[in-house]
């Protein structure tokens, strides 16, 4: 575990994370603990220039940027090094942009050597169908449809964060062991098993070895995954944690409590969206049912009408002949 200068009693995790991690993190939720960035050095700015002493640059990966500043160190050298920075993330101001940027603000803890990862390819027989969102599966399916597959503080996150006893009731969690490759292999391989289900969810709380994650970073699971040919949601690990199959999954949540959430507010929309569904059929069943009636009373309305139109001009008429006649007989 590392420590900064400044925060002696604060302990950082040892699983390094990318600026674009940050990025989605920094959406997410601000992070407010320590963390350790490792990406390329594509910028530097000494300030001031003559006897710095401070470093402003920017470190990258992916495409993304996320600006630094550190304090002078001779681990420091020149753009292009691979770097990791320990720190924290501060909103400060831009007064080029005039605007407010994401800061890591720390100091520079060593240099790495980037490993290629060989990209992972999807065969043909494995690619899946679009992706459905978890808003999308339960307003198609019922929430019975949806297996979980959760270590025990996992799912009493997730039960906590949905606060609802109605929501929760007879969720279909799996009985499965997610410390082990084999473990979720085979769970995974009970879920084919069992036809009413059509989607899963994965949920796991806490971090307790880097080890435990590495699993989720296997392409075999993620094999595995693909093979389902059904939707599956991760929420697995902590904001810092970013693995293969939160990559591939239709949906991924940073924290189980954070799904708990989504799920939650789905539910509620779709609840309401079918009780606003409910009462516009109501509405075209009434218009069914009263029309004929309405036509009915229409044609009634409309004999009525002609019957008064004729009895005025026979009114009329009478009035005009007993005139006239009155004028003949006029002396």
């Amino acid at each position: 575990m590392y420590k900064t200068e400044h925060q002696e009693s604060a302990l950082i995790s040892n699983t390094p994370i990318t600026p674009s991690t940050v990025a989605n993190m920094f959406q997410l939720q601000h992070p407010k603990f320590p963390v350790i960035v490792r990406g390329e050095v594509t910028g530097l700015r000494p300030y001031p220039q003559t006897s710095p002493h401070t470093y402003y640059g920017d470190i990258s990966d992916d495409g993304f940027t996320l600006e630094f500043k550190v304090q002078p160190s001779d681990k420091l050298k020149s753009c292009g090094q691979f770097i990791e920075i320990v720190g924290t993330i501060k909103e400060e101001p831009n007064k080029i942009t005039k605007s407010i940027i994401p800061m890591l603000t720390g100091e520079v803890v060593g240099e790495y050597q980037p490993v290629q990862q060989a990209d992972f390819v999807v065969h043909d027989n494995l690619q899946m169908d679009a992706k459905v969102s978890l808003r999308s599966f339960l307003k198609q399916n019922t929430k019975l449809a949806l297996a979980f597959l959760a270590t025990r503080n996992g799912y009493n996150d997730f039960i906590q964060a949905c606060n609802d006893k109605h929501k929760i009731d007879d969720l279909v969690r799996l009985d499965c062991n997610l410390m082990g490759k084999e473990n979720i292999i085979n769970s995974l391989r009970q879920v084919i098993k069992n036809p009413a289900i059509k989607g899963i969810v994965i949920l796991r709380g806490g971090r307790t070895s880097n080890n435990d994650l590495r699993i989720w970073n296997d392409i075999d699971v993620l094999h595995e995954l693909y093979k389902l040919k059904i939707p599956f949601y991760t929420a697995i690990g902590h904001a810092s944690d970013l693995l293969l199959v939160d990559k591939h999954a239709h949906e991924s949540y940073t924290t189980p409590t954070m799904f708990g959430n989504k799920y939650r507010e789905a539910l509620n929309e779709i609840y309401w969206d079918n009780k606003q569904d409910n009462r516009i059929k109501d509405l075209e069943r009434e218009l069914l049912i009263q029309g004929p009636i309405i036509k009915q009373q229409r044609k009634y309305i409309i004999i009525g009408g002609i019957i008064l139109t004729l009895l005025l001009l026979m009114e009329i008429k009478y009035n005009f002949i007993h005139k006239v006649i009155q004028l003949i007989l006029r002396p």
